[in-house]
């Protein structure tokens, strides 16, 4: 009995690490993520003449408390895969990535993330409002090396530790990319809200076809999105599904919003953002799609 409450403690204990070790390479994935948008955000922004200091001074400060993070999360992983004693004669996922953070020393790992950090801080603190001695030409070569050498280190830990067990930089990761990039103006108020409403025109288009709504896919293609959910809506009520009662407490602005955001990229308040949350989880959870 003893030796089972050892066994069941033991492999408790083996699954709390798991899911640290788990949640800490999520969490630096994703802050990768935003850090290699920032930075392509500033290689774009360098190249522009007249350079814009005060432009490139905003992204250096954007990208200052996100590589500090990239640290945190750097420093955490190593003091969790030094605490656990593994058999590294089981090879798994967890082991492997202790055997390939122990072929680092641990200490030149830290002293190169706060060389980064410490040359951020000079570049967007000191050098970027020095034009006397940092003419233009000095600012773009400092950044040049400064993002050189960001990307060689992010990509190396990339493929050497999460690509290699299929972590990599995950979807949610390649999110905070394109906003750390700020493609097209994009942020995260705009990202969430997409998700949702794009989740609305999923729904709609599964229980169409669950409720064999869809003679013809090319036609169905080309049906605007309210002509499709008008349809279903009525389908569902000649079922006797009440889903009418949701539809008409819809405040008239969603529709609207949702057009802006999808089509036209704006960027919702935190209030549209929470309207948007609660209509869109209503709006399918009425469908009742699977």
């Amino acid at each position: 009995m003893l030796k089972s409450a050892y066994r069941n403690t033991f492999n408790f204990g083996k699954y709390i690490f798991y899911m640290e070790m788990k949640q800490t390479i999520n969490n630096l994935s994703i802050t990768l993520g935003k850090t290699k948008g920032i930075i392509e955000r500033l290689k774009k922004e360098v190249k522009n003449k007249p350079l814009d200091r005060g432009e490139c001074k905003e992204i250096l400060f954007d990208l200052k408390p996100n590589f500090t993070s990239v640290k945190q999360y750097f420093v955490e992983l190593i003091d969790i895969a030094e605490k656990q004693k593994m058999d590294t004669n089981h090879i798994n996922m967890l082991s492997l990535i202790i055997i390939l953070l122990r072929t680092y020393q641990n200490q030149e790992i830290e002293r190169a993330l706060d060389t980064f950090i410490n040359k951020i801080n000079s570049l967007a603190t000191y050098h970027i409002d020095d034009t006397k001695y940092y003419d233009d030409q000095k600012i773009r070569n400092e950044i040049y090396d400064l993002t050189s050498g960001l990307e060689f280190f992010i990509e190396t830990f990339d493929s050497k530790i999460f690509q290699q067990f299929s972590e990599g930089i995950t979807g949610i990761s390649k999110i905070s990319e394109l906003i750390g990039e700020k493609l097209a103006g994009l942020d995260e108020n705009w990202a969430a809200a997409a998700c949702y409403l794009c989740a609305i025109d999923i729904a709609v288009n599964k229980k169409r076809k669950d409720l064999g709504l869809i003679n013809d896919e090319k036609t169905e293609r080309r049906k605007p999105f309210d002509v499709r959910f008008d349809e279903l809506i009525k389908v569902l009520e000649t079922n006797k599904i009440e889903i009418n009662r949701v539809i008409k407490q819809l405040p008239k602005h969603f529709w609207k919003i949702r057009t802006e955001i999808v089509h036209y990229g704006y960027s919702p308040t935190q209030e549209e953002l929470d309207l948007i949350n609660k209509w869109s989880r209503n709006i399918i959870n009425a469908i009742n799609v699977k």
